[in-house]
């Protein structure tokens, strides 16, 4: 490898390795730098709780839907329009005291 292309791979940036992140050749941009230009390089994850975009949701049972029409649940014909974040917020997993209390307040016959 010569010292040209030694010194050009070490200033070219990595591809990023988050899951949603966007790869291929970027044309325009490649050309213009002289390299290998992936999507990546001009993509930002969007932040945790940011909406990405708007759905509405039915008035009456909560299922999306165009709101132009009816329900296809339960033909209620009004909704809200909603914020759609792009990963829901995470639940807590349960402690094993409460699954202890759930079960045994459960009367359910199960064998552990």
């Amino acid at each position: 490898m010569t010292k040209e292309a030694l010194k050009q791979e070490q200033y070219e940036p990595k591809c990023k390795t988050h899951p949603d992140a966007p790869h291929g050749f970027v044309r325009n941009a490649s050309h213009s730098e002289d390299r290998y230009v992936c999507e990546c390089e001009f993509w930002e994850p969007p932040e945790q709780d940011e909406p990405v975009g708007e759905a509405y949701l039915c008035d009456c049972c909560l299922t999306p839907f165009d709101g132009a029409y009816e329900c296809p649940s339960c033909g209620h014909n009004s909704s809200t329009k909603e914020p759609v974040y792009t990963t829901p917020q995470q639940r807590k997993p349960l402690t094993n005291q409460q699954i202890d209390e759930i079960y045994f307040d459960s009367n359910l016959d199960i064998d552990r």
